[in-house]
């Protein structure tokens, strides 16, 4: 995909892959509608390594997947330590 120059193209890229997955695909006559969790984290402002990048990303995906079908969230420390807090009392 190369270089994203900014969030704003980023959410429309993320934008676009929704849109055309929101088309339904036919398969032997059966209908399939595919919804998308997308979780974002950025490098390097995110995270410095490329662990610690699909960790972050994956976080963010979770936390879209809880707002909702077919949303994308990008990786934030504050819903980062929202998760963590969450998890903590449903483990507890």
């Amino acid at each position: 995909m190369g270089n994203v120059q900014d969030k704003m193209e980023l959410e429309r890229i993320v934008q676009s892959i929704q849109q055309n997955l929101a088309h339904p695909f036919y398969v032997e006559d059966i209908e399939i509608i595919f919804s998308i969790s997308i979780g974002i984290s950025l490098f390097p402002s995110n995270a410095s390594s490329a662990e610690q990048l699909l960790k972050q990303a994956d976080s963010a995906m979770y936390q879209a997947k809880e707002a909702g079908k077919n949303n994308y969230q990008f990786y934030s420390l504050d819903l980062d330590h929202e998760y963590t807090h969450k998890l903590m009392i449903e483990n507890g």
